[in-house]
């Protein structure tokens, strides 16, 4: 991480790397994180809570919100809200400052399970407060929902998300949003989720330290997983938002959708740079950053192409909340550009290894070399199996669903890479 200072001194801009993934167009940028000095350490942040409080949930309402309450004082850096849902939808407080005014708030009476009435508000409310503050630095919303059950009251999901996500960008464009799902017993639906967060959300979050979708088939299990959660936003809420810019449409961040010429990534503290795809024929050039500095992007010498795994990883992980929000028809593409791109990172990865000595070399030299080969067979069989596991994915049941969003494959490509490594001391060697 370098501070926005010390990017000024080699001019207004400072420098990131990027090359080319094979004879494709897509390009692999690595941009340095700028940090100016004279502003937070994180970005604002706002949570919004939208809790089941349908007559199945009983006292879990309460249980989970008073769980939830100490991120009010732990994450949370501007006013957040409370919405509790039944048959209708009430806001308990959109100015929520403490854990303890979170703690004090009653959740009234139960019903029927009416979600999207929840989600509507607790949009409605992010949209105010978005106006509220349109001249003051721009506020990260994390939306989270929690359920035990299948909508049955009011119009479905299936037709009213997609319209709040429509109404939440045309009246807040450029909002920073960002969705969790907490699925409480086999009964609650993990495509619905995951269609919320397709239609809402602007900014994934890392899932370094937020899963993708968290589940608890009893609600014996619920405090674990609500713990886990509270630790993820912890985590996060310690980070930065960067909205990035480009002369051109050609930043690559939804395999399934044309390039744009923005995006928004959330960074940690821990991240000294941040990395992007970018779709054009000629080498992209530069980008802006939204606290003015401008990145001259320059040609890698030392192509990264593990780091390209992970990235890729990462468009695996969004390519299955799609493919779990509707169906296959709506990630085919997605699946033929990220099966074109495995393909790619395979061929130079090869060709950085092609210069293998065996006949004369040293036993040290022959396990190094064989370690190599064996690296790039595991990372490109690894996200292989899991593009062919996107296309071949049939479940139904919710669990099987959530599995499918945080089971074995859902880790880090880079992780491949280190696993090569040991598996390989075991491998014999080649002669």
């Amino acid at each position: 991480m370098i501070t926005k200072e010390e990017a000024v001194d080699v001019g207004v801009e400072t420098k990131g790397t990027a090359f080319r993934i094979g004879q494709t167009d897509t390009w692999f940028a690595k941009i340095p994180v700028v940090n100016d000095e004279n502003s937070a350490d994180s970005s604002p942040l706002a949570l919004h809570f939208v809790l089941d409080n349908s007559m199945s949930m009983g006292k879990l309402t309460d249980e989970v919100k008073n769980e939830f309450s100490p991120l009010i004082d732990g994450a949370a850096s501007k006013p957040s809200s409370l919405t509790v849902f039944h048959d209708k939808a009430d806001v308990l407080s959109p100015n929520i400052g403490t854990t303890k005014e979170m703690m004090a708030l009653q959740t009234g009476k139960q019903g029927m399970t009416n979600i999207p009435a929840g989600v509507k508000r607790a949009v409605d409310t992010i949209i105010a407060q978005e106006k509220d503050n349109a001249n003051t630095e721009k506020t990260h919303h994390i939306l989270v929902l929690l359920t035990d059950g299948m909508h049955n009251s009011g119009p479905p999901p299936e037709t009213r998300f997609p319209k709040i996500g429509k109404h939440l960008r045309e009246s807040v464009p450029d909002v920073q949003l960002s969705v969790v799902v907490v699925g409480i017993t086999k009964n609650s639906s993990t495509s619905m989720g995951m269609l919320l967060k397709t239609s809402l959300e602007t900014v994934p979050l890392s899932s370094d330290c937020v899963d993708t979708i968290y589940f608890a088939p009893t609600t014996k299990e619920m405090s674990k997983v609500t713990s886990k959660l509270v630790d993820g936003l912890i985590n996060i809420s310690r980070g930065q938002i960067i909205k990035v810019s480009h002369a051109e449409e050609a930043i690559l961040a939804d395999m399934g959708a044309k390039p744009t010429s923005t995006t928004t990534v959330r960074s940690l503290p821990s991240d000294k740079d941040f990395i992007l795809l970018f779709e054009c024929s000629d080498f992209p050039g530069s980008v802006q950053l939204d606290n003015g500095t401008t990145v001259q992007l320059a040609e890698s010498e030392d192509p990264s192409y593990d780091q390209v795994a992970e990235l890729l990883q990462k468009h695996l992980e969004k390519t299955r909340v799609q493919r779990v929000a509707s169906d296959m028809e709506s990630v085919r593409s997605s699946v033929a550009r990220l099966g074109v791109l495995i393909d790619a990172l395979e061929g130079e990865m090869k060709k950085s290894y092609s210069g293998l000595h065996l006949a004369k070399a040293r036993a040290v030299d022959r396990l190094t070399q064989n370690r190599a080969v064996t690296t790039i067979i595991v990372v490109a069989r690894e996200l292989r199996n899991q593009l062919a596991e996107i296309a071949n994915f049939a479940a139904q049941n919710s669990e099987e669903q959530a599995a499918f969003l945080n089971g074995k494959y859902s880790k880090f490509a880079s992780k491949a890479l280190r696993r090569a490594v040991p598996a390989c001391d075991k491998m014999p060697l080649r002669r």
